[in-house]
């Protein structure tokens, strides 16, 4: 529970709700249930508009990404900090699925080491995407 005055509201970009559970074991265990990409206040309703971008699934003990096409982050500051307009948004969308195959790739071969994803970063921006998701087959 938090208390922010609803002027404050516009300030926020997320809100991340957390809860204990019981996880796959029996035990009880913290998981992130949401991550909710905050649009603003409604004064008509008196209620906060938000778009939940991440849900927990607690059958599969899994977060699934429900914000494809619906972040207004996505389409207001990132498109055009890229010099993207709404077009290209699925160009955007597929590039995040990239980063994501990518750092499970990682997970694979773990690379936990804070300095090795550093480098591992660092790397994969000089080279691009798909060069270092190739890179990474090979190692």
């Amino acid at each position: 529970p938090i208390n922010i005055p609803k002027t404050h509201i516009e300030n926020l970009n997320i809100a991340i709700f957390q809860s204990s559970v019981l996880g796959p074991d029996g035990k009880r265990a913290r998981r992130i249930t949401s991550i909710n990409e905050v649009i603003g206040y409604n004064s008509k309703s008196d209620g906060i508009m938000f778009v939940t971008l991440f849900e927990w699934d607690s059958a599969t003990d899994t977060v699934k990404f429900r914000g494809k096409g619906s972040s207004t982050f996505f389409t207001e500051k990132l498109l055009p900090m890229r010099g993207l307009g709404r077009k290209d948004e699925m160009q955007l969308y597929d590039e995040l699925d990239q980063r994501c195959d990518i750092l499970k790739k990682m997970v694979e071969k773990k690379i936990f080491n804070f300095y090795e994803v550093f480098e591992s970063i660092s790397y994969c921006k000089k080279i691009g995407l798909k060069q270092f998701m190739n890179d990474l087959e090979i190692r």
